[in-house]
């Protein structure tokens, strides 16, 4: 019985992992009205997803930060798991990162 649970969580992180590293897909031209923000609210500035069409929030050092979307932290900084936080609270994203 563990060891299908084991399998079957291993399993769906494979695939939830190759969904999320997959590269986007461009088809037709940028639709800004299907962007999930505008980015006027962002008080770190924006930066654009590999399509270049929409806008997303950089995050400011010390804040929460999607480690699994590969959101970007302002300057040099990076989006960093809390410490203490299992590989699987990670990549299931149970927990945020922070900008550090």
């Amino acid at each position: 019985m563990m060891k299908t649970m084991f399998v079957a969580l291993l399993l769906t992180l494979l695939v939830y992992g190759a969904k999320s590293t997959s590269p986007m897909h461009c088809e037709g031209p940028c639709e800004k009205n299907s962007c999930p923000i505008d980015g006027s609210s962002c008080q770190c500035g924006t930066y654009k997803d590999e399509c270049g069409c929409c806008d997303f929030c950089i995050a400011c050092s010390g804040q929460k930060c999607n480690i699994l979307s590969g959101q970007r932290c302002e300057g040099k900084q990076m989006c960093k798991p809390p410490l203490g936080a299992s590989f699987v609270d990670v990549h299931t994203g149970k927990v945020s990162g922070v900008c550090q």
